[in-house]
């Protein structure tokens, strides 16, 4: 027999023989996995590696950024101060890296210094703050209609992952086609 049909059927009488091995394992590492989910460093660390992971990145990013935006503007618009808006706008993002970073921002801002000088020193490289963000923010700190601009980020970043989930979804229908093929 050719060597893949040899490993179907190897595969194939493990499964068979060996399923509640596997179910326990599966269940083990599910309740691993979810232990570490609930500690304060597991959160972070699995918010990290989601910001870092290839192709979705880039749409988890922006649907932070997004919902940065929306929460944000709302309260300021709604005449919450700015230090409470960025306070309430971390926790309500769900994610631990982009808390870190509005929490230290908050600090900033509460010492009378500006929200944007604030995002660039916390986050330097850009990585969690793209620059077009940082510019829409300043010009909305300038002009004294933060609401005004967050509100054409939440428009711009909500553009952006429609367009990147569109975009994954282009390149997981072929791999899915494929794993079903095999």
């Amino acid at each position: 027999l050719p060597i893949a049909t040899q490993a179907l059927i190897a595969t194939s009488n493990f499964v068979m023989y060996q399923w509640p091995y596997i179910v326990l394992f599966i269940l083990f590492v599910w309740l691993f996995f979810v232990a570490y989910k609930n500690t304060e460093t597991g959160r972070a660390n699995i918010d990290y590696f989601l910001l870092g992971l290839p192709l979705v990145w880039k749409v988890y990013k922006n649907y932070i950024l997004a919902a940065l935006s929306t929460n944000l503007g709302t309260l300021i618009a709604s005449g919450v101060p700015v230090v409470k808006s960025l306070t309430l706008t971390s926790k309500s993002l769900d994610n631990k890296v982009y808390e870190a970073y509005l929490d230290a921002v908050t600090q900033k801002v509460s010492g009378w210094q500006k929200i944007v000088e604030s995002l660039q020193e916390v986050d330097p490289r850009n990585e969690f703050f793209p620059l077009s963000f940082l510019q829409m923010l300043s010009v909305g700190e300038k002009t004294a209609s933060l609401d005004t601009v967050t509100q054409k980020l939440t428009d711009q970043y909500t553009r952006e992952v429609n367009y990147s989930l569109w975009n994954l979804t282009k390149w997981i229908e072929p791999l899915a086609i494929l794993i079903a093929g095999v």
